[in-house]
């Protein structure tokens, strides 16, 4: 069932930004934390994040995807 699909995607979570960051910039721990929808990369993966750097410029509260990381 559709409703019931949209519902588990609901209840994941992302890897997203706590603040603006430029191109170029070395994910840290402390720019990151986990929100809803799990649209992006899960937050099993976060060790693998840490160290990648941003292709672009990012908002705070940007949803990555592994397009986002060099």
């Amino acid at each position: 069932c559709l409703s019931e699909f949209n519902t588990i995607i609901a209840a994941r979570r992302s890897i997203t930004l706590t603040k603006d960051l430029d191109s170029g910039t070395i994910l840290e721990e402390k720019y990151l934390t986990l929100k809803r929808p799990g649209n992006g990369i899960k937050p099993e993966f976060i060790e693998n994040i840490i160290g990648r750097k941003l292709k672009a410029n990012q908002k705070q509260g940007h949803t990555l995807k592994e397009d986002d990381l060099i």
